[in-house]
């Protein structure tokens, strides 16, 4: 018997439709919906995903600890045992990607119950700032995409959200007047399709925003900095120009790519893009562009992580789909906890030998709510929960049960966290005094290479250049070390990186780990990295 299941994709948050196609309950594949909303049929790699995510080999499918599966019973005795005999300000609760927002919502009663105050989202991607806003800010409909005259474009957006380039573009080339302006800091994609490219230093978008804002609104005085403009790159004449054209009247939309290994500072740089939105002249909107938009808590994840450090916090659960996987940085810290407990999707994501592990379904195997750059979305399982899963809502109530505690569903969790305008500038300050000079290392995050799942082998993408100075050959393997470790990729020759810079995909915690995070007044970035590239002798 064959079924189709339609539902909406998860695994960004732009909302696009598609089905699942089954056979005797087996997944067969993905279905294109033609006329289908944003997406019309079409899909970018995640969507195309779908499928291999949902019937992946290595799903779990049992609870595991130190190499061990467990009985779910024993799972949650295990977890009620510890968390019953622990005092509250030594635990804490986090959560990543992968949740509905009735999840996010009864995560937050559980640890409200428990009396944890040591609430945090675990979601550490740079994009996980958009949900600290400007209240002045107005969000984009796809009708104010399709609107708008001209798009201010921050980072790789076309490779990171494919399916919003078709409507960009089609607006764009339909209106004489339009125009995309596209702020990075190499020559993407997106770069390429600019009627004027902003190219700022690594991680320094920012200040160029900043800047921007100030001479769009006549605040110099208030936003800008002549130091600001130099340390963030630009080319002024360019800036000028922009300028000019920002102070018309005609429809604005600013679309921001935050990826990780890109982002100086991802407060200020989702801070600096709003504010933007802010100072423009007429109707301006602001669209961020996410796999995820991860909750705030009630502290950020930095807190927790001090806490660790410290010794005050012994027990952490998380409830997601990335961490601590994706995030290396952080493994050392979390084995100094007394016990650990997480969800996970993949066997291959967790550490056989440390830790409870349990797992859970996906969003597309879930039904609830969930949020997207277009507003929140209603979502239903496109397919039966992976054999041995469990949603986090289940998990959640089944824990509670051992307890006992009685769940009512009904907790007001925060949505967003406001961003004080006035903190902006002291904050680029600091960034601009981080700036650093050397061989740069950054990281991208284009939807076809996501998770990994269709990268044969990651390269480093330079500049023909830098092959004479490193003595290699297109596609030989080069060493890759920044302060934090050391790699070995393949090399690949473009012209579309400057000399001086070097670009890795960051979709494995392998290259991940090539970023080392700081910590900001309790903003963790992973920042662009001074690198080494060489060629090892045989």
């Amino acid at each position: 018997m064959t079924e189709t299941r339609k539902g909406i994709c998860s695994l960004c948050r732009l909302g696009c439709e598609l089905a699942i196609v089954t056979e005797d309950w087996r997944i067969k594949g993905v279905e294109y919906l033609k006329g289908s909303g944003l997406n019309d049929g079409r899909l970018c790699p995640r969507g195309n995903a779908a499928a291999l995510y949902l019937d992946h080999p290595s799903r779990l499918t049992f609870p595991r600890r130190e190499g061990h599966e467990l009985r779910w019973r024993d799972a949650f005795d295990d977890l009620a045992r510890v968390l019953k005999k622990s005092d509250s300000r030594s635990v804490a609760i986090t959560y990543d990607a992968n949740l509905t927002n009735e999840e996010y919502s009864l995560v937050w009663e559980l640890a409200e119950k428990l009396n944890v105050e040591n609430l945090a989202s675990s979601y550490l991607e740079p994009e996980y700032y958009f949900t600290h806003s400007i209240p002045e800010v107005v969000g984009a409909s796809l009708e104010d995409v399709r609107n708008t005259t001209i798009f201010f474009l921050v980072g790789d957006v076309f490779n990171q959200a494919p399916i919003l380039s078709r409507h960009i573009l089609e607006t764009k080339y339909a209106k004489k007047s339009g125009r995309i302006y596209v702020v990075d800091s190499y020559v993407t994609h997106t770069a390429s399709f600019a009627d004027i490219f902003l190219r700022v230093a690594p991680g320094m978008e920012p200040l160029l925003l900043l800047a921007l804002s100030g001479l769009v609104s006549g605040k110099e005085k208030e936003m800008v900095t002549e130091k600001s403009i130099v340390s963030s790159g630009v080319d002024e004449e360019a800036l000028r120009e922009v300028v000019r054209s920002l102070k018309g009247d005609e429809k604005k939309l600013v679309v921001v790519a935050a990826a990780f290994g890109r982002t100086g500072d991802p407060l200020v740089s989702s801070g600096s893009s709003q504010y933007l939105v802010t100072q423009l002249p007429g109707d301006s909107r602001f669209l961020p562009m996410a796999e995820s938009f991860s909750s705030v808590g009630k502290v950020e994840f930095a807190t927790v992580l001090e806490k660790i450090l410290e010794g005050e916090v012994k027990v952490l659960i998380n409830f997601g789909e990335l961490f601590p996987h994706m995030y290396p940085q952080f493994h050392d810290a979390l084995r100094t906890l007394s016990y650990f407990a997480s969800t996970a999707v993949l066997r291959i994501h967790i550490d056989e030998n440390w830790g409870l592990w349990l797992p859970t379904t996906l969003n597309l195997e879930k039904s609830g709510t969930v949020d997207t750059a277009f507003g929140t979305r209603t979502v239903s399982p496109i397919a039966e929960p992976y054999s041995g899963a469990r949603s986090v809502e289940e998990i959640v109530q089944d824990l509670a049960n051992a307890l006992p505690l009685a769940l009512t569903k009904t907790s007001a969790r925060p949505v967003t966290r406001t961003i004080d305008v006035q903190l902006l500038r002291s904050r680029a300050e600091r960034l601009s005094a981080r700036k650093k000079n050397g061989f740069m290392l950054i990281g991208e995050k284009p939807a076809f290479l996501f998770r990994s799942f269709f990268e044969d082998q990651p390269q480093v993408k330079v500049n023909p250049s830098e092959l004479k100075k490193i003595g290699v050959m297109r596609g030989e393997p080069v060493s890759v070390k920044t302060p934090c470790t050391k790699s070995e990729l393949k090399v690949t020759v473009t012209e579309r990186v400057p000399p001086g810079l070097c670009v890795v995909p960051v979709e494995s915690p392998e290259l991940r780990a090539l970023f080392a995070h700081s910590v900001d007044e309790g903003v963790i970035s992973f920042q662009p990295q001074v690198v080494e590239l060489w060629k090892e002798k045989a």
